[in-house]
């Protein structure tokens, strides 16, 4: 809505039930709007009662034979007229007060003003935002896990959630989300997670953790740093058999420490018979040959 900003009702920081008025545009110009479009519509119903009475006369003389056919068919015509131009005045003048309202702007839902405009008397653009509010009762934490972690997680989950900031932490939130697809850009899969916050202890748009639920219990291992490559989608080990051939093992990163890494086959079980490649050589393929092999 384009305008003049005329008041600012709230400071910023200020905690706002839904509906309570947030800003007022200068309304002189749609005040006016909506004068002028409520007296077309009474000159439209002062046509409408006389066309009515013009049609009730000429219907008496027509059944007394004093008025044509052709007559009374024209001043039904001109009463139909006149409600439809009626109708016409009565759309405009609700649509006169529906821009009349949207010069003020109010909570849509209870939170916290976040951001106000410097002044009063700056020109508002359509689009550009005025004021800010978020709401606080219930938070949304973004996030994002591997392919692996999120094929074990479900919607409906309970996680605990922690502000590291402020020691903030609760046992209930909840899983609302877990993205059917893999973010192009980071290639993991986004999470959203419903974090109830009725005596405002989190802050929005701070820094969060959440501790996810654990799968099933698997057996960890833990292999050099230095054997561990990024792949799509994950991480892999590069391993040798008996052949000296090189496979790539598929596993999920646990942690690091130093220069070793925990990692869990996907799979779920270490392949008999095979051991870490310790230095894999840059571009290593699926079934070369190694010529050294750590154990």
């Amino acid at each position: 809505m384009a305008g003049t900003l005329e008041r600012v009702a709230v400071r910023r920081g200020q905690e706002v039930r839904e509906g309570a008025l947030l800003a007022a545009l200068d309304t002189g110009a749609a005040a006016a709007a909506v004068r002028q479009a409520e007296a077309a519509v009474e000159a439209a119903r002062a046509q409408l009662a006389l066309a009515e009475d013009a049609f009730a006369r000429t219907e008496r003389l027509r059944r007394e034979e004093g008025a044509s056919e052709a007559q009374a068919t024209q001043a039904k015509a001109q009463r139909d007229l006149a409600a439809a131009h009626l109708a016409a005045a009565q759309a405009q003048a609700e649509q006169a007060r529906v821009h009349l309202s949207h010069h003020r702007l109010v909570a849509p839902f209870p939170g916290v003003v976040t951001r106000v405009p410097d002044g009063v008397g700056i020109a508002v653009s359509p689009g550009v935002p005025l004021v800010t509010l978020v709401t606080t009762r219930e938070l949304v934490l973004e996030t994002s896990l591997t392919q692996s972690e999120a094929a074990e997680l479900r919607p409906g989950a309970r996680v605990a959630v922690s502000l590291p900031g402020t020691g903030a932490r609760t046992a209930d939130a909840v899983v609302t989300v877990v993205v059917p697809a893999v973010d192009a850009a980071t290639n993991r899969v986004p999470v959203e997670i419903a974090v109830p916050n009725p005596d405002g202890r989190f802050l929005a748009n701070a820094y969060a953790r959440a501790d996810l639920p654990r799968g099933a219990e698997r057996e960890a291992f833990r292999v050099p740093a230095a054997a561990l490559v990024q792949r799509t989608g994950g991480h892999a080990v590069w391993l040798a058999g008996g052949d000296g051939k090189a496979r790539a093992l598929p596993v999920r990163l646990l942690g690091e420490e130093g220069e070793t890494a925990v990692v869990v086959p996907e799979g779920g079980a270490w392949p008999e018979g095979l051991r870490v490649v310790t230095d894999p050589p840059i571009g290593l393929a699926e079934g070369a040959a190694l010529a050294q092999v750590g154990g």
